[in-house]
């Protein structure tokens, strides 16, 4: 039986708050007090000033708030990319050379096919070709968006806060640590297509 099962909420919450504001950047191994603090500090700009990226359309529509584990076409998680970048918007995989994240539309055990009728998976994460035929140069799918539009009048958009405020866009107080959450700002952003 917990002796102070109290201590161990907070316990379990102080951690949860450290992975949600480090992610993956301890590379597994958890950061002292000190470290934790300098590397606060060294992402709060970045963070105050964030990018959002979201999953759009070709009316302009902003279908799906990109979040920490959303999927990149390169099988890595946005939480795995670059998205403290904000002044040149690189958001770049920090595990493999995909150059910029781009949102795959995968849901649980959901495989994106290409026209070319092989998974988004077996395609280059950079030059899109698919690495099991010779007649496809470049993954393209008629897999549809709750919006009703096809994957390829799709696009990942990705945003300032500035460029966001410019076009009258929502935007949020832009005080949190946390990293990778800021495209949700409503509910309806997590759902899917508005």
């Amino acid at each position: 039986m917990l002796q102070n099962p109290k201590g161990n909420m907070q316990d379990i919450q102080a951690y949860l708050d450290y992975y949600a504001i480090v992610g993956d950047d301890d590379g597994g191994k958890m950061m002292s007090p000190e470290e934790f603090e300098a590397y606060k500090k060294k992402v709060s700009s970045a963070r105050a000033n964030h990018l959002y990226v979201f999953y759009s359309n070709a009316k302009g529509e902003e279908c799906k708030a990109i979040g920490p584990s959303s999927l990149c076409f390169c099988k890595h998680r946005y939480r795995n990319h670059n998205f403290d970048n904000v002044e040149n918007k690189f958001v770049n995989c920090k595990k493999c050379k995909c150059k910029l994240f781009n949102y795959i539309p995968v849901h649980g055990s959901l495989d994106i096919k290409c026209n070319c009728h092989h998974s988004y998976e077996v395609h280059d994460p950079v030059s899109k070709k698919c690495t099991q035929c010779s007649n496809c140069s470049k993954f393209s799918s008629n897999y549809s968006c709750e919006c009703g539009l096809p994957y390829d009048k799709h696009f990942t958009l990705i945003e300032t806060r500035k460029e966001r405020m410019q076009k009258g866009k929502k935007v949020d107080e832009g005080n949190s640590l946390v990293g990778g959450i800021w495209g949700l700002n409503s509910f309806n952003n997590m759902a899917g297509a508005n």
